[in-house]
Formats: structure tokens, C-alpha cells, sequence
């Protein structure tokens, strides 16, 4: 269950603060290793990485996040540029990025009816209804976290 690899994983971390267990210095297969190893060492290396568009894709807006091929070097991680998408994928891609805008401006001011439209804009979402019950809920279970939305 999901819930108890979460809190297995915490005691893990507290053990290791409070000295009870040593910090593993292997590689754990994230990708982060290879990047921080390649900026350490000043070896070159091509990796995905998700990075601020900044050309790589030239039809998408620059600064918004993309996973493409990144250049870790000892002078940081540089963007490799791949050119445009097609016409297919890009209309999809730009539904994702308008929705995510959506959701950031939402998560920043508060708007609720903004962050319910960018909840039931998701493809995946197939009953406004469900959805809007559903938002609710979350937002009523994570009050806490979310004082942006004044319940």
C-alpha cells in the first residue's frame, strides 16, 4: 500500500538523521545521480532531462518545463535543442501547457473556479460532475496545506 512505503521510507530517513542507519552513498537509478556526477567529475553527459524551454523545442512557448536531452558538463546542464513538433503533438502539448498554467495561477492566488475548469479541462477526467465532487473533497481533506483557498 501506498501510505505504508511513505511512512516505511520516513523512518528510514529519521533512522539515518538520528544515526542509526548509514546513508547509502550507491546510486539509486535516478537519473539526478548522473547529472550531479557528471557536473562533480566534468565529463559530458546526455541524459533526459526536464528542463526550462529555452529552443530546444521551437514551437512551444520558451520557459515552460519540457523533458528532452540535456548536456551535463562541469559548467552546469545545457538544453539540446530537437526542433519542432509536429502538428499532432503539438496541439496535445499545448493543451497540457495551458492546463498547467491554469493549475499554477490557481495553486498561487487561490482561484477555486479556476483550478476546478483546469481539473475538469484534463483529458482524463470524464464526468464534471464526479470531478467537482471530487475537488471538493480535497480541498476540504487538505485545508491545511492549501490556506490560498479559504474553505
Amino acid at each position: 500500500d501506498r501510505l505504508e512505503r511513505i511512512e516505511r521510507g520516513r523512518a528510514e530517513v529519521q533512522s539515518m538523521i538520528d544515526g542509526n542507519q548509514s546513508i547509502s552513498l550507491e546510486c539509486s537509478g535516478e537519473k539526478a545521480c548522473d547529472i550531479i556526477s557528471a557536473i562533480a567529475i566534468g565529463k559530458d553527459s546526455t541524459l533526459m532531462m526536464n528542463l526550462p524551454n529555452r529552443g530546444q523545442i521551437t514551437n512551444l512557448p520558451s520557459e515552460v518545463i519540457v523533458e528532452t536531452a540535456g548536456l551535463a558538463n562541469a559548467n552546469g546542464v545545457h538544453p539540446v535543442s530537437v526542433g519542432e513538433l509536429p502538428p499532432g503533438i503539438l496541439g496535445l502539448t499545448l493543451e497540457h501547457i495551458t492546463n498547467q498554467e491554469m493549475i499554477v495561477e490557481a495553486a498561487l492566488t487561490g482561484n477555486k473556479k479556476l483550478a476546478l475548469q483546469a481539473l475538469v479541462n484534463d483529458p482524463l477526467v470524464k464526468n464534471c460532475e464526479d470531478a467537482a465532487k471530487m475537488f471538493d473533497e480535497l480541498l476540504q481533506a487538505n485545508a491545511d496545506y492549501l490556506p490560498q483557498f479559504r474553505l
